[in-house]
C-alpha cells in the first residue's frame, strides 16, 4: 500500500484530493501545515504552497529539512513557472497545477515518483557497496 502525507490547508481541496485517491488503495495522512519534527514513513508528500507557517519556495524548502529522500509533489493553484522552476530545484520531484491534474494522471505520477526515487536509493546503496569494498 503506498503511503502519502498531504499537506494541504484547505479541507476542500484536502477532502477532493483523499476521495479521488482513497477509491486506489492509497493510505492518506491529512495535515494542514508543515508538520514539526521529522517526516518518515511516507513513500510522497503531497503539499499545497500556500501554508499557515510557510509559502511559496519555502514550504519545499521546510519540507525537506524534515524528509530529506521522500519525493514532494507540489498541488499549487499558482502558474507561475519560475515558481514551478524554483520548486523543483529546491527538491519538488514534479509540480501539478490544481484543476488540470486528472486523478488518474496524479497517481500515475505518484507511482513513477516512487519508483524512480527507489531506482535512486538501489543506486546509492550500490555504490556504498562498492565503496566499502575499495575501502576494506
Amino acid at each position: 500500500m503506498i503511503r502519502i502525507l498531504l499537506i494541504e490547508a484547505c479541507e476542500t481541496e484536502a477532502v477532493a484530493i483523499e476521495e479521488a485517491l482513497a477509491r486506489k488503495g492509497i493510505e492518506l495522512t491529512i495535515v494542514p501545515d508543515v508538520p514539526e519534527g521529522s517526516i518518515r514513513g511516507y513513500h510522497v508528500i503531497l503539499t499545497d504552497l500556500c501554508l499557515a507557517n510557510t509559502s511559496g519556495v519555502g514550504t519545499i524548502k521546510a519540507i525537506r529539512l524534515l524528509s530529506p529522500v521522500t519525493p514532494i509533489i507540489v498541488l499549487t493553484g499558482n502558474q507561475n513557472v519560475a515558481l514551478h522552476q524554483d520548486c523543483l530545484t529546491a527538491g519538488a520531484s514534479l509540480i501539478f497545477v490544481k484543476g488540470e491534474q486528472v486523478p488518474g494522471s496524479l497517481l500515475r505520477s505518484i507511482r513513477s515518483v516512487i519508483h524512480v526515487s527507489e531506482h535512486k536509493l538501489e543506486s546509492v546503496k550500490r555504490l556504498l557497496s562498492r565503496a566499502e569494498l575499495l575501502l576494506h
